[in-house]
């Protein structure tokens, strides 16, 4: 019993990590608004899938720390001021193994400079099953929580 005299449970996993990232439970929600007096740089992230995903076939999921914002699902991170380069902890949150095989880590770190973009980082997935599929990305400085993204692949025959 919590302080309250409420019963404690278990949380799922999902639920847990949903609400680590500050995504509720329904559908619906691309891009995640940093909240609060968050002042600092601004850099976006952005996400790059191929137009066309086929069943068990490899696919790269590009991610790079852009400068500028060039399309509008561009997420904004929002950094507080440091020395430059910055370091971005980029990881897969959540990745279902009867939706995606993930081959390789599911995290990486990009060096983003202060007057351009990241290189590119590469996630290689093999999707299992046909269907919409959501892909989140979680964006980290100096571990704290900058943003996430979204992306929802179409697989095709």
């Amino acid at each position: 019993m919590d302080h309250l005299t409420r019963p404690l449970g278990v949380i799922r996993r999902r639920t847990l990590l949903r609400a680590l990232l500050g995504r509720p439970g329904g559908d619906g929600y691309r891009n995640i608004p940093v909240t609060g007096d968050a002042v600092g740089t601004a850099r976006f992230g952005r996400l790059l899938l191929p137009s066309e995903i086929r069943l068990r076939e490899r696919i790269p999921l590009r991610v790079v720390v852009a400068h500028d914002r060039s399309v509008a699902d561009d997420v904004e991170l929002r950094i507080a001021p440091q020395t430059w380069p910055l370091s971005i902890t980029v990881s897969l949150v959540d990745v279902r193994p009867e939706d995606f095989l993930v081959e390789g880590p599911d995290a990486a770190v990009l060096t983003v400079p202060e007057d351009g973009d990241s290189g590119e980082l590469a996630f290689t997935f093999i999707p299992q099953t046909l269907g919409p599929k959501v892909l989140l990305v979680r964006f980290e400085h100096d571990h704290e929580f900058c943003a996430s993204h979204e992306s929802e692949p179409r697989s095709s025959p």
